[in-house]
């Protein structure tokens, strides 16, 4: 049977992340679309949250894990992890061993020294303190039923430092590595940090090997037919090196 929010179907397609992604988007695009939430298949499952274009789930998929399609809101509202309907969903997911590890890629926006766009009370604001809620909630479930997390931000983010999430992930017994983006073969320095309890997260800490120059992620840039757009934004997706390297994290710790 096919399953809105599963991917088990598709999950022996090899080839590169960028192909998995598009196929992983299509069909949650559609999906979102037309259907309602119907379940997660059987087994154990990898789910990416905040996913962006999915492509730790691409890389995941490559190894021939099973995987659920990750939730961006993008994909549209069934997708939209604000909705208590969908947390709900998603909590039944864990709870009933369905999810085995998550990983979170919450919004960053509202946490950055940089922020721009984020005035106290601003919908931007009130959005991404939702988002962090919803992050803290569901990473309380994964601790009460065992299952391993990761949360990705930049490694200057204030989200790090809200008690709510600190405190949260302290009880994990989780590690902090830190990266630099190029050293996964992005043209960007940007600083990362990852926090969580999957083994074998520190070896994913590796620095710039000594690039003489990084693309500056400052300011907007003009594309021909297209609105301004944040440089900040070409740098969101992670790079296919890094996303292969936490694959493998995966395949080794899956059960």
């Amino acid at each position: 049977a096919r399953h809105l929010l599963g991917l088990e179907h598709r999950r022996r397609i090899i080839g590169a992340p960028s192909r998995v992604r598009l196929r992983a988007a299509k069909q949650a695009r559609g999906a979102g679309k037309t259907r309602r939430l119907s379940g997660c298949p059987p087994g154990k499952h990898y789910l990416e949250l905040f996913g962006g274009i999915g492509g730790f789930t691409a890389a995941a998929a490559e190894l021939h894990l099973r995987i659920i399609t990750p939730f961006e809101l993008e994909n549209g509202s069934h997708f939209d992890l604000c909705r208590p309907a969908v947390e709900k969903e998603i909590g039944g997911w864990i709870k009933s061993g369905k999810v085995w590890a998550v990983s979170f890629g919450t919004p960053c926006g509202r946490w950055s020294q940089a922020n721009t766009t984020g005035a106290a009370g601003s919908q931007h604001d009130l959005a991404g303190m939702q988002c962090a809620l919803f992050t803290v909630r569901i990473l309380r479930i994964c601790r009460k039923f065992g299952v391993l997390v990761v949360v990705e931000n930049p490694r200057s983010s204030q989200l790090w430092d809200w008690p709510p999430l600190r405190e949260e992930l302290d009880r994990h017994g989780i590690v902090r590595v830190d990266f630099n983006m190029c050293a996964y073969d992005a043209a960007w320095f940007k600083p990362t940090r990852l926090e969580g309890n999957l083994p074998g997260l520190c070896s994913l800490g590796l620095t710039c090997p000594g690039h003489d120059k990084h693309v500056v992620l400052q300011g907007t840039v003009g594309i021909p037919g297209q609105a301004q757009r944040w440089r900040t934004s070409f740098a969101a997706a992670y790079p296919p090196r890094l996303c292969r390297s936490f694959g493998r994290l995966l395949s080794d710790a899956a059960p």
